[in-house]
């Protein structure tokens, strides 16, 4: 054996051996001091940064990260529950749309049997009202040129007259 292999089974012989005496004065208060300082050793060993807190520092350092994670979690959480919502709305608008296509469909599926003779009559009665509806929007619209052009037929007879003077 050359002696690297030899140094890292003492290093690791070592850490085993302190871990383990680590794990015992953590379970005794009478070794409190001492349990500190062979985590310090071993995190040396390990190469894990050594920790100078004390535990009430750390447990607060905890807490604090913990309701820092909390709060990152209910926020994202609110997010997901917007999100939910929204499209629990676009689903509602969409299933209202396709009731409103399938009535369409349905009545236009009507329709579509029809037969010739039906589907003349049908023809026959839309001519009828379209003709109707546009004799009857010739009136209003003949009224409505005429009203606007004796406005401004009236409207230039003062403007002339108020120049004039």
């Amino acid at each position: 054996m050359d002696i690297l292999t030899i140094t890292s089974l003492a290093v690791g012989l070592l850490s085993v051996v302190l871990s383990a005496l680590a794990q015992i004065a953590k379970s005794s208060e009478k070794t409190a001091p001492y349990a500190e300082f062979l985590q310090r050793i071993e995190g040396i060993l390990l190469g894990k940064p050594a920790s100078t807190d004390t535990l009430e520092k750390r447990l607060e350092k905890a807490i604090g990260q913990l309701s820092t994670a909390s709060n990152s979690v209910n926020e994202i959480l609110s997010e997901i529950q917007l999100t939910v919502e929204q499209k629990q709305k676009e689903s509602e608008k969409l299933r209202a749309i396709i009731e409103s296509l399938r009535r369409e469909y349905e009545e236009n599926k009507s329709l579509a049997n029809l037969t010739s003779d039906e589907a003349n009559a049908v023809r026959q009665i839309l001519t009828k009202e379209v003709s109707a509806l546009k004799k009857k929007s010739y009136i209003p619209d003949i009224l409505i040129n005429f009203g606007v052009g004796a406005f401004f037929f009236i409207l230039g007879i003062v403007a002339t007259k108020f120049f004039a003077q």
